[in-house]
């Protein structure tokens, strides 16, 4: 059941319809709405490195990306939220982590098969 809008700007009558959906007039769509309105700068951090081997014993590098998302304030300090880890080739190729012990290519024509975890990273988020 939706509830008629109050009069508010056009750009965050969205947020509170979405709000209101969500949550059924509980307490807790102002903190959506919060959420849904704050700005987050994504950066991106070298989690790992991986020695890998395809096929033909040829040597490459796969580079593990974690995301992590700094909400922007003047005034507090939000705690850093992670996002979400990708793999790509030194060449900046995308890869899937198939499993622990290899990487696929995104179309699938190409497995590599993991040598060595070379260096493991804490400064994530």
């Amino acid at each position: 059941m939706m509830r008629k809008a109050t009069p508010v700007a056009p750009h965050r009558a969205a947020v509170v319809l979405l709000a209101e959906r969500n949550f059924n007039g509980s307490a807790a769509p102002h903190a959506a709405q919060q959420r849904a309105m704050a700005t987050y700068e994504s950066v991106l951090h070298v989690t790992a490195r991986f020695e890998v081997v395809d096929a033909h014993e040829r040597p490459d590098t796969v580079l593990e990306y974690t995301e992590c998302l700094y909400r922007v304030s003047v005034s507090k300090r939000y705690p850093v939220l992670r996002g979400e880890v990708t793999y790509r080739l030194r060449d900046g190729t995308p890869l899937r982590r198939s499993s622990k012990g290899y990487f696929d290519t995104l179309d699938g024509v190409c497995r590599l098969f993991t040598v060595e975890a070379v260096e493991k990273s804490d400064a994530a988020c």
